[in-house]
């Protein structure tokens, strides 16, 4: 188990530009990990994880100094957890979420690891063991009617309830003949020809969640807009939220999206799951 607060940190930014596609593997999520926490336990270099975490994670280790890493590799060890079961095992979209119990000496502790396919095999994209509840799927529906969302979204504690959606068509970014789609799901109708939708924002009478999702079906980026945020009424959300696809374009985009846990940014911690089905705004003859 990584114990440094500050590697766990560099480790889950890195593993948020990976990208897991579904692909056959030759060992399980539990043996896979089972297996990482023993090199853990007898950890002499960052480099030795390499093989059990994504490569932009890896890539990552091998470019803290050397001196740092020293210090992580001896925090690593000395907080190692053994005797490690894995109690069970649940999907979240393209993760495997595995719930764990261990020992630290003669204490018994509670973990939870994230699992994702590269390159057909398993790696840890991140591990917990300081008794945070594994994250598990939120209670959404499963479908709902056009143009609307079933959800919400919390902030600093407050939660609205997001209830309508809406999309348009927009380049995608690798690909300019590809069609990418951002989706927002709101608690309030979005009308695409408000001039300020920001001064709605602002003003406490709009919240809402805007997603930009790629032609390949995976999450882009997100950005919740909330008054809370001040100035700007808006925060880029720091991790890709799961995305669960059922349908993209040419004139629906519906599915599930969510943060796997509460994130915090600034002092402001924040979440939102939503299922949603939003029409795709069609541009007029001349673009606009």
């Amino acid at each position: 188990m990584i114990g440094s607060p500050a590697l766990l940190k560099i480790l889950t930014a890195a593993a948020l530009l990976v990208s897991t596609p579904a692909l056959a593997q030759s060992r399980s999520a539990a043996e896979t990990y089972l297996t990482y926490l023993d090199v853990c336990g007898s950890l002499t270099s960052l480099s030795e994880l390499k093989p059990y975490v994504p490569k932009a994670m890896g890539d990552m280790l091998t470019r803290i100094p050397k001196d740092v890493q020293a210090q992580m590799v001896q925090q690593s060890r000395k907080k190692s957890v053994t005797r490690v079961k894995v109690l069970g095992e649940t999907k979240m979209g393209d993760a495997t979420i595995l719930d764990l119990e261990g020992h630290r000496g003669d204490k018994t502790v509670r973990g939870w690891a994230r699992m994702v396919v590269e390159d057909g095999q398993f790696k840890v994209a991140k591990d917990d063991w300081n008794g945070t509840p594994a994250p598990a799927p939120p209670k959404i529906p499963g479908s709902v009617g056009s143009g609307k969302a079933a959800g919400e979204m919390t902030v600093d504690g407050k939660t609205v309830k997001l209830q309508y959606a809406w999309a348009r068509e927009v380049p995608d970014a690798g690909n300019p003949v590809r069609k990418s789609y951002e989706v927002r799901l709101s608690d309030a109708p979005w009308d695409p020809k408000d001039p300020d939708p920001s001064g709605r924002v602002r003003a406490g009478k709009l919240h809402y969640v805007e997603l930009a999702i790629s032609a390949d079906k995976r999450a882009a980026g997100a950005t919740l807009h909330d008054a809370v945020f001040d100035p700007e009424g808006i925060r880029a959300v720091q991790g890709l939220p799961i995305l669960e696809v059922e349908r993209l374009g040419p004139d629906v985009v519906s599915g599930k999206a969510y943060l796997e846990t509460f994130e915090e940014s600034r002092g402001q911690a924040y979440y939102f799951a939503a299922t949603f089905k939003a029409p795709v705004e069609k541009s007029a003859p001349d673009g606009k």
